[in-house]
C-alpha cells in the first residue's frame, strides 16, 4: 500500500499565492469605485454652500442625486 501523504505543500502553496492575487484584485477594485463623477462633485459643492447648523448634505449618488439630513424639531 503506497504511503498517503497529508496536506501537498506545493499546492497549498499556489493555493495561497491564488488567494493572495484575488484579495490584491478585489481590493483595487475596490478603490477604483472611490472616485467621485462630475455629477456628485457638482452636487457636493452646491450642498456644502446650503448646509446649516440642522442640516447637513448626507449622501450623493453618481447621478447627482442627494439626501439630506436635517436635526432639530420637524
Amino acid at each position: 500500500m503506497p504511503a498517503v501523504t497529508i496536506g501537498n505543500r506545493s499546492a497549498d502553496v499556489r493555493r495561497e499565492i491564488t488567494a493572495r492575487h484575488v484579495l490584491a484584485v478585489l481590493i483595487l477594485a475596490g478603490c477604483a469605485t472611490t472616485r467621485t463623477t462630475p455629477q456628485q462633485d457638482y452636487t457636493y459643492d452646491m450642498g456644502r454652500n446650503c448646509e446649516t447648523p440642522t442640516t447637513k448634505l448626507e449622501q450623493v449618488d453618481p447621478d447627482g442625486r442627494y439626501w439630506i439630513l436635517a436635526r432639530g424639531v420637524g
